[in-house]
């Protein structure tokens, strides 16, 4: 006809393909015969002209039946589209009439014009009796055949009515204008009509094409293409050439997001619209089971069907068959491993592959078949699960269900991924790599991660390892505290022994018991831990400087008994007790080592080495049960405890050292490195000087050694203080004591026995410094230098102070030199320096000194009260001294070694011609000496008679003359004075 027009497009949307028609009347109304064409939900418009004016209503009435009268809701066209009713739970009817039963027709209250607050009218009318549209939840719940409002209703109820705008066109859209696909006749309404109802006017037909909606199709997820396709449509006039359909997940075709590989398009060969194969297929596979939305569009342009709003026209629903995607699952590697299977209508010939990637593995292949069926799921049993098939790794479920295009043969049709699976290495192992073979954690405190594909530290684990550290640790060392190797040098290598720790001395004393006897008391530096249960205890000391202690012999010289926790008894071997003068502060003493594990206490009752091996076993024990239950590599397991050992075994050896030279430092080793103190200050940098007479030493320095060490000296003799005191104090210098403090020139030279007490030669020092001193008129008697052997000797080096002959020793060199005042010879009431060779030497050498020099003052003895030549002793030393010479041959003098006694002999035979000469000098000299004390003595007894007689004389009454005669008669020894 040539009042049709070509179709346009809406300026509005020039990518959207739409039919435009234009209807001009020409001053008369178009027949009802034209046909217009339009496709479902998309904008098509209609120019009316002059048919039609604005304000007219143009109504949609299907088929080709008249038009109805022009009669319209009290609330306007379509109202259910932009309003609800405004109360919770009730529907508003025709005639503004709300009801909570939601039947409105049923009633008498005519249609439902609005739905509650939440609700979307539907096309169809299958509520209320069969007679009101019904209304759906707008966001409704998540089951899959209500995915959008209204999907079970006929979708939202469309609106049949539409205005005429000022330009005389209408426009029908998914919104306004009929929804079916068909035939519908276009009838126009004007106000007028509105107000006499009356009937209205046809003016034109309209075909709409596309789907009706309502389709339902099947696919298998995984077959190929020829298993999903679609013909027949539901709908009119559809161009299955031109039709593009698309599946969407999302909540209806209004808001589509497309699904990769679900675009269905035409085939030639099959007749209808499929889904494409080859890639698209897997991708489709990953899809999950369920019933999803089919949406199509009409190709009929260049940009149709491009983007997703296109595809607005629901078909239906796709019944998408497939399993559920499971969460993911973990299996161990040797044992049974099971899944269940949920999903959309599979079925018991399913079959489940584990592959590396979904329908593309290579190699064995591990498949469970469905060994029972459930309502909800379907079971797959695997069997046991072997590393060769299936190592340690994540691990692809892959599903395929038998069809007639499906055999589930290949792995290939093995496409659908269910889920994943770790397959983990036995308990306690791991695996490094995907795929890599299994093995245990390096180290027993390690316990795999979560997947198992590395270690790291396990708390549980570490505190058993930590606790097994420390017990062993612990118990060797309370083992290595109990044994210590000891060495003796000898011939080639010496020899090594092992046996007890070390326990070391803190002084040995002899003390004379109540009976008379004499007994050895041994103190520890510390508790000495140890028990005589089992009796007593056979020991061997060392370094303690005694002859009589140290035997240098590797099997034991005495036994001891225990006293208390720090004093023990000095025995025999046979166990007797042991009387022998035995003096030492330093030094230690081991044990046999099989009597450390059976004598040695640690604590309360417990013996040492049963505790120590009572810890490691603890230890071991802990260890290896970690390791047991870790399942550690043996390699790695052995490293470590070789490791664990050594490092144990080195820490207690280091803790061990550091506990010997805390103990091994007793009360002497602190008064030694104080004393060592003082003397860095006053003489820091000590130098060696000659033999002989400027190794001197004053009087002070010797009274302050005395003083500093008295706690230790007593009454102990230089033998002692040689061995504990001396070398100790020089053994850094290798030099003289003297030499250490600072020497000085000799005045006196000191014969004395090493026997005597120290303290008592000290006394008998400082009393002949104090009298020549007094004597002479200096009054400093603080600095006389003495020369004794003990100090001047360089006690490391005797052979050299002995030189090659007497003439050339040390005592000789000092004697002879011109600065020496006189001899002083240190004796107590044995005279027991003169039973020695070197004094006899000494006294010789002082006799010859008398005869050739004027100046010289002679042999002085001196006692600890006094110089006995002065008269300065008691009345028992000077008679003990007279007793002791009476008896006394210097022939009986003895010496430490035989060839010096031999020498000396010679020597006092060359120069005196008999011993008896000498002999006969001494006494004359110890005569003289006797005499003074006696004059002395007798002074002091006059003096003493003179004060109790006559000194209250006056006061009593008693006459001067009867005093005198008294004191003649009774003391003429006064009165001869």
């Amino acid at each position: 006809s040539s009042d049709l027009s070509t179709p346009v497009q809406p300026a509005r949307k020039p990518k959207m393909l739409h039919a435009a028609i234009l209807i001009s009347s020409l001053g008369r109304a178009a027949a009802v015969s034209e046909l217009l064409r339009c496709v479902k939900n998309s904008p098509c418009t209609l120019n009316l002209g002059n048919d039609a004016d604005p304000g007219d209503w143009i109504a949609f009435v299907p088929g080709t039946s008249a038009c109805p009268p022009c009669s319209m809701s009290a609330f306007g066209p379509c109202p259910w589209r932009s309003h609800n009713s405004g109360v919770s739970r009730q529907v508003l009817c025709e005639d503004g009439t709300l009801v909570a039963d939601w039947m409105c027709a049923a009633n008498g209250h005519g249609d439902r014009v609005k739905c509650p607050p939440g609700y979307t009218m539907c096309s169809a009318k299958t509520c209320g009796k069969y007679q009101d549209h019904c209304c759906d939840p707008s966001n409704p719940s998540s089951d899959e055949w209500a995915k959008t409002a209204c999907a079970q209703d006929g979708g939202e109820r469309s609106c049949n009515w539409a205005a005429v705008d000022a330009a005389h066109m209408v426009t029908i859209n998914a919104s306004q204008g009929p929804q079916t696909p068909g035939d519908h006749k276009l009838c126009k309404c004007t106000p007028a009509m509105f107000s006499n109802k009356a009937q209205g006017l046809g003016v034109a037909q309209l075909e709409l094409r596309g789907p009706a909606g309502g389709d339902t199709f099947t696919c298998l997820s995984g077959a190929w293409h020829g298993m999903c396709f679609f013909r027949l449509l539901q709908g009119h006039a559809i161009d299955y050439e031109k039709s593009v359909m698309q599946v969407t997940a999302s909540g209806g075709c209004e808001n589509m997001t497309s699904l990769d590989g679900f675009t269905a398009t035409w085939h030639n060969e099959f007749l209808g619209l499929f889904f494409p194969g080859g890639a698209d297929t897997a991708l489709r596979a990953q899809t999950e089971g369920g019933v999803y939305d089919l949406c199509w569009c009409e190709n009929s342009s260049v940009e149709a069907c491009t983007l997703p709003s296109h595809f607005n026209v629901h078909v239906g629903r796709l019944i998408w068959r497939g399993p559920e995607r499971a969460s993911d699952k973990f299996a161990a590697i040797g044992q049974d491993f099971s899944v269940d299977v949920g999903g959309l209508m599979i079925s018991g010939g399913s079959k489940i592959q584990l592959q590396k990637s979904c329908g593309s593995h290579s190699g064995r292949v591990v498949q469970a078949n469905c060994t029972s069926e459930h309502r909800s799921f379907r079971q797959f049993d695997f069997g046991v699960i072997e590393e060769e098939t299936t190592p340690s790794g994540w691990w692809k479920l892959c599903w395929c269900q038998e069809s007639p295009w499906v055999d589930c043969t290949q792995s290939s049709d093995f496409m659908t991924p269910v889920g994943r699976v770790f397959v983990a290495c036995p308990g306690g192992m791991i695996s490094e790599g995907e795929y890599a073979a299994c093995h245990p954690c390096s180290h027993p405190w390690d316990s795999p991660d979560n997947p198992p594909v590395s270690c790291s530290p396990d708390p549980v684990r570490c505190l058993y390892a930590v606790s097994a550290v420390i017990f062993s640790f612990a118990g060797a060392f309370v083992l290595i505290s109990n044994f210590d190797i000891v060495y003796r040098p000898g011939n080639g290598l010496g020899s090594l022994r092992l046996c007890s720790s070390r326990r070391f001395v803190e002084d040995i004393a002899a003390y004379r018991a109540a009976d008379g006897s004499t007994c050895v008391h041994i103190q520890t530096a510390g508790k000495h831990h140890l028990t005589d249960r089992l009796g007593t205890i056979p020991v061997m000391f060392f370094d303690t400087g005694h002859i009589l202690l140290d035997k240098g012999s590797l099997r034991p010289s005495f036994r001891v008994s225990i006293i208390d926790s720090c004093t023990l008894l000095l025995l025999d071997l046979d166990g007797q007790l042991l009387e022998v003068a035995a003096e030492s502060s330093s030094g230690y003493f081991v044990m046999p080592a099989l009597y450390a594990l059976s004598h040695s206490k640690a604590t309360f009752y417990w013996n040492a080495g049963l505790l120590g091996l009572f810890l490691v076993a603890i230890g071991v024990a802990l260890w290896l049960w970690n390791r047991s239950t870790a399942a550690a590599e043996f390699e790695a397991f052995a490293t470590d405890s070789v490791l664990a050992v050594c490092v144990e075994v080195a820490l207690a050896l280091m803790l061990r050292c550091l506990m010997r030279r805390r103990d091994g430092k007793n009360a002497l080793g602190r008064k030694l490195s104080a004393f060592l103190r003082i003397l860095d200050k006053s003489n820091p940098r000590p130098v060696r000087t000659d033999r002989g007479p400027s190794r001197a030493i004053a009087v002070s320095k010797i009274l302050q050694f005395e003083d500093h060490f008295l706690p230790f000296i007593r009454e102990r003799d230089l033998y002692y203080l040689d061995a504990n005191i001396l070398r100790p104090l020089c053994s850094n210098a290798q030099l003289s004591f003297a030499e250490v403090v600072g020497p000085a020139q000799v005045q006196w030279f000191v014969s004395h026995f090493w026997g005597n007490s120290f303290a008592y030669s000290c006394d008998a020092l400082q009393a002949h410094a104090q009298h020549f001193a007094a004597a002479s008129g200096s009054g400093c008697w603080e600095e006389t230098t003495y020369w004794m052997c003990v100090f001047a000797n360089n006690q490391f080096r005797i052979d050299e102070e002995l030189g090659k002959s007497h003439h050339d020793s040390s005592f000789n060199l000092a004697l002879q030199n011109e600065s020496v005042l006189g001899v002083c010879m240190i004796l107590d009431k044995e005279a027991l320096p003169l039973s020695r060779s070197w004094c006899l030497f000494e006294l010789l050498q002082t006799m010859m000194l008398e005869k050739s020099s004027a100046d010289f003052h002679g042999l002085q003895f001196c006692t600890d009260t006094g110089v006995v030549n002065e008269g300065q002793t008691t009345t028992e030393v000077a008679m003990n001294i007279g007793n002791r010479l009476c008896e006394l041959s210097l022939r009986d003098a003895t010496a430490t070694s035989q060839s010096d006694k031999e020498v000396i002999q010679a020597l006092v035979i060359e120069m005196m011609g008999s011993f008896e000469a000498i002999d006969k000098d001494l006494r004359e000299h110890i005569h003289l000496a006797l005499r003074a004390c006696e004059g002395r003595i007798s002074e002091e007894f006059e003096e003493l008679f003179r004060n109790l007689v006559c000194e209250n004389a006056e006061k009593e009454g008693v006459p001067d003359a009867l005093c005198d005669d008294v004191e003649q008669k009774r003391y003429p020894s006064l009165a001869r004075l």
